[in-house]
């Protein structure tokens, strides 16, 4: 099963991935988020591949500060507890957690193409 439905997406380019889950129940969005995770180990494991646990972030995204701010569900990969970021890219586009991409996309990219 390449690619899940509805409010579940498991996107990937290259040796980009990125696995997100929309909801409103974080405990339910960390177990769908692991479960798929551990989807993608298992293929690893039967095709030789690796994933660097250390270059994989988990973001909570929300307009809502309290939800995300507060402590969240953990997240693992390959045993690894994966590091929460208030931003995260993906393919060039930088992502902050209102999904407004005024703190850091916009930003990155004026200042890029100013140089």
């Amino acid at each position: 099963k390449q690619q899940l439905s509805g409010r579940e997406r498991t996107l990937s380019f290259v040796d980009d991935i990125m696995v997100y889950r929309q909801g409103r129940n974080r405990d339910e969005i960390a177990n769908k988020l692991q479960e798929e995770l551990n989807r993608i180990m298992a293929w690893c494991d039967v095709s030789g591949a690796s994933i660097n646990h250390t270059k994989a972030v988990l973001s909570w995204f929300s307009l809502n500060n309290h939800i995300v701010k507060s402590d969240t569900p953990h997240v693992t990969l390959d045993g690894h507890t994966l590091t929460r970021t208030a931003s995260m890219s993906y393919l060039g586009v930088k992502f902050d957690r209102s999904l407004c991409y005024r703190d850091s996309h916009i930003r990155a990219s004026y200042c890029q193409g100013s140089q």
